[in-house]
């Protein structure tokens, strides 16, 4: 039995309700969201909750493949027009590139390894899941749903 009241407030919570979104704190593999944000940069952000970080690297991870043209030199790269791939980078921008795309994977690894701390911490401490939340931008509430519907 849980020996804490309902008006009483826990250290960390397992679950949290807000306006813009609900975020469920659980175990998640350290390695799953550094490989999400290798394959492209914002998506282990989006897999660990961080929606704003993670659409900011969307966006920039947008802009600066298409200044850079990173995926056209693939592409000369690929079908062996090495001069092409090499005439057609630009390099200033490949240089923004690479350490924003280093710190994005070290960024959602570093993250999950924090929330799983917290999921720890929570389920040490038999944490509370508050259900709901009511508030200016309307009512939000945790159910229990079958994805497949």
């Amino acid at each position: 039995m849980d020996s804490k009241t309902s008006t009483q407030s826990a250290r960390y919570y397992r679950a949290y309700v807000s306006s813009f979104n609900t975020n469920i704190i659980q175990l998640k593999n350290p390695w799953v969201a550094a490989w999400w944000s290798a394959a492209f940069p914002g998506m282990g952000h989006i897999m660990l909750s961080a929606y704003i970080k993670g659409f900011i690297l969307f966006a920039w991870e947008f802009i600066i493949n298409v200044n850079a043209k990173v995926n056209l030199a693939m592409v000369y790269s690929f079908t062996g027009e090495f001069e092409k791939a090499k005439e057609v980078i630009n390099t200033e921008w490949v240089l923004l590139y690479i350490p924003v795309y280093i710190a994005s994977i070290w960024d959602s690894y570093r993250k999950s390894v924090d929330i799983n701390k917290i999921y720890v911490l929570a389920n040490k401490d038999k944490a509370p899941i508050v259900p709901f939340k009511l508030g200016a931008m309307g009512l939000n509430f945790l159910d229990k749903r079958q994805p497949w519907l």
